[in-house]
């Protein structure tokens, strides 16, 4: 499946267990319009997250948020994260479930 035309896709890494509870971890880094971005957050009621994050020993080389970026927590999400600079419009998914 082709992301639409307003995300660029940078680099993404995904990792699914075969068990039944569908256990996964994903992180992606992309470039999306302003107008996603603003429809992404008011969907998924995203907050601004001042609290330290910890990235996990097993993210990728690439996954490297910096202190630029604004970070964003969902209430339903745990411990997923996402990171936004408002200054290139770069941002970085990591989801997680397990």
């Amino acid at each position: 499946m082709k992301p639409p035309p307003d995300i660029e896709i940078l680099k993404a890494q995904y990792w699914e267990s075969a068990h039944w509870t569908k256990e996964f971890i994903l992180y992606m880094k992309l470039k999306p319009t302003d107008n996603w971005w603003n429809q992404f957050v008011e969907i998924n009621n995203m907050v601004i997250d001042t609290g330290i994050w910890k990235k996990p020993t097993d993210a990728p080389e690439w996954f490297r948020p910096s202190n630029d970026f604004v970070m964003y927590s969902v209430n339903n999400w745990g411990r997923s994260r996402v990171f936004y600079d408002p200054q290139n419009g770069e941002c970085y998914i990591y989801m997680i479930q397990l």
